[in-house]
């Protein structure tokens, strides 16, 4: 833990600690939602052959 933190006050370092979880659970959500999208998206790209033969 940062030297910065670890100096707060227990109240204040555990409202630290929930914002910094809540956070990082919103990152994590979003960027899921956004592969699922990527993902849907891919369905609907053309096949393209790598050599003519």
């Amino acid at each position: 833990m940062n030297s910065a933190i670890r100096q707060l006050p227990d109240a204040l370092r555990a409202a630290y600690r929930l914002a910094f979880a809540c956070a990082l659970q919103t990152v994590y959500l979003s960027a899921a939602c956004l592969v699922l999208l990527a993902f849907a998206l891919s369905w609907f790209l053309e096949n393209h052959p790598l050599s003519p033969r």
